[in-house]
């Protein structure tokens, strides 16, 4: 069974950083600003592209 939690860390001005664990082993935070997303490439490498969308599309509001 997957799981995915997504919680927000900080809100400064227009920036807002999400830390998304994925499965309880991999973290990953991702810095929004707009619709933009920022993540450091190391964090990401073991997380599949498709549960980052899902994360993207649950932070945005579009799910």
């Amino acid at each position: 069974m997957n799981v995915l939690r997504v919680e927000l860390i900080r809100e400064i001005g227009n920036v807002k950083e999400y830390k998304i664990t994925y499965q309880e082993d991999n973290v990953v935070t991702a810095k929004v600003v707009g619709k933009t997303f920022n993540y450091d490439e190391e964090e990401i490498k073991n997380i599949p592209e498709t549960v980052l969308n899902f994360a993207e599309n649950w932070i945005l509001g579009e799910l």
